[in-house]
């Protein structure tokens, strides 16, 4: 059961704990979750823990949504149907750093352990084929 507090600023995110011999409904820090999409082929390869790093490149978007910036999951879909494959990752560091084979920069998003899958019927073999 989760609730919401009416007395705080802005809207905070609260769960029942037990303390002190009774109830209590208690804040919650809210998760911090970044969305990414992915092709299927890069999506195996995080599902079977293949890749553990996911490279941006380094644009004025890209850096609006990661500089500075703290993730608890990143949430992977595999195309945007409503039943398409998802997957939770654990998300480590995320960092700017130079390509290795150019002048170019990249973001890296260390990715941690899958914490959950739905809807992935496993690795398709013929994927990477279909890589542009």
């Amino acid at each position: 059961m989760i609730g919401v507090a009416e007395n705080a600023e802005a809207v905070t995110r609260t769960e029942p704990r037990f303390h002190g011999g009774k109830w209590m409904l208690a804040p919650m820090n809210p998760l911090r979750v970044l969305h990414l999409t992915l092709n299927r082929y890069r999506f195996d390869q995080i599902a079977t823990g293949q890749k553990t790093i996911e490279y941006r490149r380094s644009t004025g978007y890209w850096r609006r949504r990661l500089a500075g910036r703290c993730y608890d999951e990143v949430w992977f879909r595999n195309g945007y149907n409503p039943g398409a494959p998802f997957m939770r990752v654990a998300c480590g560091r995320i960092v700017r750093r130079t390509k290795i084979a150019g002048s170019g920069r990249l973001w890296h998003i260390r990715l941690g352990p899958v914490l959950d899958i739905l809807n992935w019927p496993g690795p398709d073999p013929k994927a990477e084929a279909r890589l542009p």
